[in-house]
């Protein structure tokens, strides 16, 4: 699994240059390169994420506590 998140880590830190780069190819464009940048900014957020989830996993940050309890209509919605 830790394999598998470093991986993911790696990737959406790529995925998130390309389409930054790729707006500054199409900066001309308004509209695509809007499209991009938002890309990138999703990317970045994923990183995030995936970074967040490494720290968890690799035992350097404790587990937070649960902030909201789910019933199971909610979780069957999910």
């Amino acid at each position: 699994m830790k394999e598998i998140i470093k991986w993911l880590i790696g990737m959406e830190h790529l995925s998130g240059e390309i389409y930054n780069d790729a707006a500054g190819l199409f900066k001309e464009d308004k509209e695509f390169a809007g499209l991009l940048n938002h890309l990138a900014e999703d990317e970045a957020w994923h990183f995030h994420i995936m970074a967040s989830a490494a720290e968890f996993l690799l035992g350097e940050t404790q587990r937070p506590a649960d902030i909201i309890a789910l019933n199971s209509s909610a979780k069957a919605r999910m």
